[in-house]
């Protein structure tokens, strides 16, 4: 059973959604013509700290959740105008996650890594491109600029993950990955299809919105 820790601090917590906003409205365009590519995550605590156990923070809600979503509109169009400046083709996408908010980000790329981001998801093929907007009516104005198109995220899990007792330093950590992996792969999984010379468990993981401006 997972536990959801209480987030306290709602004025510190704002505080830093808009420091986080101020700090990547700026593209570091130094950076993205030397390495072709820059992202920006929900570098925000304590939604960004990694759990190590069964308790963790709930996804970003209510007035956080709203400043979270309008910070990434800000942040694009403020990277937009800076890429329309360089005169070259550049991608620039809104990656939403649909369950899991907080892992939602902004890409861009430029040059040889222009395409590398176009089939990273998979096309749901559902007609369903009508991103809701009701609980975002503060942005809904730059909303509306945007394409949505709706994706589906894949991960491939090899069949071997757990591997064998022998691996783990205890039998409980050897129990939990196997409970773990039994709950999230083997009964959610799609198909197993062969990669590399190894066969993988195909898992639909999430829902993604992709956004843009043409």
């Amino acid at each position: 059973m997972i536990k959801y820790k209480k987030i306290r601090g709602e004025k510190r917590r704002i505080r830093k959604i808009k420091e986080w906003i101020g700090d990547h409205l700026v593209l570091d365009i130094a950076y993205l013509k030397q390495y072709q590519c820059e992202y920006v995550k929900f570098w925000v605590s304590p939604w960004d700290r990694l759990s190590l156990t069964n308790s963790q923070y709930p996804q970003p809600q209510g007035i956080y959740k709203e400043l979270f979503f309008g910070g990434l509109l800000q942040i694009y169009m403020s990277w937009k105008e800076q890429l329309d400046f360089l005169g070259q083709p550049y991608y620039l996408r809104i990656w939403l996650f649909e369950n899991d908010l907080k892992r939602s980000q902004i890409v861009c790329a430029i040059g040889e890594k222009l395409e590398n981001y176009h089939n990273v998801f998979e096309d749901t093929h559902l007609g369903d491109s009508i991103l809701s907007v009701d609980e975002w009516q503060d942005v809904q104005d730059i909303i509306n600029k945007f394409n949505w198109e709706k994706k589906k995220e894949i991960t491939l899990y090899e069949m071997d993950w757990i591997g064998s007792l022998t691996d783990y330093v205890s039998n409980k950590e050897y129990e939990d990955s196997t409970r773990w992996f039994t709950s999230n792969v083997i009964t959610k999984y799609r198909e197993i299809k062969k990669f590399n010379s190894s066969d993988y468990y195909v898992v639909e993981t999430d829902n993604v919105w992709i956004g843009y401006i043409l």
